[in-house]
């Protein structure tokens, strides 16, 4: 009888398993100086594997850190949305259903946004941003992507409510001041929920549509 060799590990299972490794590291310590607690040793360990294995795919642990970035700011690992995607897609005809949809939607996600590991990560890698080109490239992309599903989803909103947007302001600008106004309102309740209601967000943002929408004109 033949010993039979262990099979061998997949490159690509390996290399994931590092990314995820240093991910879940810092969504646990999203420290200012985000990326300089990420070591070589410590994230192999938490992966259940050796050094030798890190640096295999990774000859420079800032090579590495290149990597984690685009792979904690890719789509698949960004914030939570989904609950409000899920409540933009409800159709919605009259102001009482609007005033219910915006308020149901805007406390889901402002509590979501809150209480995120993964926000948390982004604001660290903001902080980053400064100084990392290359961070704020991918910031960057990841509003533009997060905010054209969202400037879709609220003029499919809007022209089913026979309304359109007030010049000089566009579905862009109103969703890009939604979006800060959110994320402004989830930082401040994070540290003083007691300073934050859970309702501010949606009554913010219905204060504030007047000034942005009007009646479609008549053709």
């Amino acid at each position: 009888m033949t010993d039979i060799d262990p099979p061998r590990p997949n490159p690509e299972e390996t290399r994931r398993k590092l990314l995820e490794a240093g991910m879940a590291i810092l969504e646990e310590q999203p420290a200012g100086n985000v990326m300089s607690h990420i070591k070589a040793p410590v994230v192999s360990a938490r992966a259940g594997l050796t050094p030798g294995a890190f640096y295999y795919h990774w000859p420079k642990q800032q090579n590495f850190v290149q990597d984690l970035l685009d792979f904690v700011m890719g789509s698949e690992h960004s914030r939570p949305v989904n609950s409000l995607f899920e409540r933009l897609r409800v159709p919605v005809t009259d102001a009482a259903g609007l005033r219910q949809l915006i308020m149901e939607a805007a406390r889901e996600n402002l509590l979501e946004i809150s209480t995120s590991s993964r926000f948390a990560v982004q604001m660290a890698i903001w902080a980053r941003q400064a100084h990392d080109t290359h961070a704020r490239d991918l910031l960057k992309s990841l509003y533009d992507e997060f905010e054209m599903g969202l400037a879709v989803a609220y003029q499919r909103l809007v022209d089913g409510l026979g309304l359109e947007v007030k010049p000089p302001m566009t579905i862009q600008m109103i969703t890009a001041i939604i979006t800060g106004l959110g994320e402004g309102l989830a930082i401040r309740r994070a540290v003083d929920p007691d300073g934050v209601d859970q309702d501010l967000f949606g009554l913010a943002v219905l204060s504030m549509l007047p000034g942005f929408l009007q009646p479609k004109a008549s053709t």
